[in-house]
């Protein structure tokens, strides 16, 4: 790590070291925070360049010294994700340019490129965007480009697509389904908990027996679980605030104990069962693959003739039925775990926008009875 050493009033001096050498350089800071940041952005620069022309960099090197830079603050899945974007689509473009002569049409030919000759959506293309974006931020924040071309260059528009959640006839219509049929518990739970709860996917895929106090009523979500390269790992959820405590109700409550009873009957019959304490497991106890589920649900929904929605659309679900229930947005962030409120009120807008209206209605209809 670069050391910082207050020199003068305004004046600091950075050191790092690489491949045995010393580096130094003095700067001027208003405070030892925004020092701290450019002695960050110093250290990059010794390691990614250790003093040569940055103009000759291309982007192939640039590219891989950046991921290693990022790796240990990249989710694991995301970094994977990197990955992919850059050796599938990003370096065979651009590898053996140099970074300093990219400029804004070279990405629009490759965007129109990419939608015409890959067939890709634009949505594709915006997590492409997005890749090369980030990249090139931190180019320019190490000094090694002076401007990110992209800050000229607008990604592709995402048209709207269908409404990925259901209303109250429509859940009622799956819950009604899940009924008539006889349906492995542990689907029925994922199904359960996502629409009452608002939990991701992860989250539930995550769920351990100790994670539930049946006695009050909560779940406590404090992991996730993802398939990243052909793996399934558990990590911490995504952001402080996903860390949280979820109240449910008698119905849920009922699906989580018939399927703790038919998941003991599955440990006490099957001899090499691993005792995960998972909630979801695969038939040996093991925790469950991430995609199962999802497949699982989207092979429902088409055999019963109902609405296609994600499984992440019974999240969306369960929120856009708090808010049309005039559930206030604080609550409805704290149970889907999001970072603050206005998070909740940007993705949430559309509906908050009707709720508000509905609540002009009641008000002057309240009125006009009293």
């Amino acid at each position: 790590m670069a050391t910082v050493q207050k020199r003068g009033e305004h004046s600091y001096r950075l050191t790092c070291y690489h491949e045995g050498k010393r580096y130094r350089k003095t700067i001027t800071a208003k405070s030892k925070t925004e020092a701290k940041k450019r002695a960050a952005a110093f250290e990059a620069k010794v390691g990614l360049s250790n003093e040569k022309d940055y103009s000759q960099m291309i982007l192939v090197k640039f590219a891989q010294k950046w991921l290693d830079k990022k790796r240990s603050d990249l989710a694991a899945n995301t970094l994977t994700s990197y990955k992919r974007n850059l050796n599938n689509h990003i370096l065979p473009r651009f590898g053996m340019k140099k970074i300093s002569v990219l400029r804004p049409m070279d990405f629009i030919e490759f965007y129109d490129y990419l939608k015409k000759e890959n067939d890709l959506s634009a949505k594709s293309v915006n997590i492409i965007h997005g890749v090369i974006n980030i990249m090139f931020n931190d180019a320019v924040k190490w000094d090694l480009i002076k401007e990110n071309p992209l800050k000229k260059v607008d990604p592709p528009k995402i048209k709207r697509k269908r409404d990925n959640y259901y209303n109250v006839e429509e859940i009622n219509k799956l819950f009604i389904k899940l009924n008539e049929e006889s349906v492995d518990t542990k689907y029925r739970v994922v199904v359960y908990i996502a629409a009452l709860c608002g939990l991701r996917a992860g989250e539930i895929l995550g769920l351990e027996w100790k994670d539930i106090d049946f006695s009050e009523k909560i779940l406590t979500i404090q992991r996730t679980s993802i398939y990243v390269d052909r793996k399934v790992i558990t990590k911490e959820p995504k952001n402080d605030s996903s860390i949280r405590k979820v109240y449910f109700g008698a119905i849920l409550e009922k699906e989580l104990l018939d399927h703790k009873s038919h998941q003991d009957k599955l440990a006490e019959t099957i001899p090499d069962w691993v005792d995960s304490d998972r909630i979801l497991t695969r038939n040996n106890g093991e925790a469950m693959f991430p995609l199962t589920p999802t497949k699982w649900f989207s092979k429902f929904l088409k055999k019963h003739d109902l609405k296609k929605i994600t499984l992440h659309g019974l999240r969306h679900t369960s929120a856009t039925l708090m808010i049309s229930n005039g559930t206030d947005v604080r609550t409805v962030a704290e149970r889907l775990g999001h970072s603050d409120a206005n998070t909740t009120m940007r993705v949430y807008s559309h509906h908050l926008k009707k709720a508000n209206k509905k609540a002009a209605l009641d008000i002057e209809n309240f009125i006009n009875e009293t």
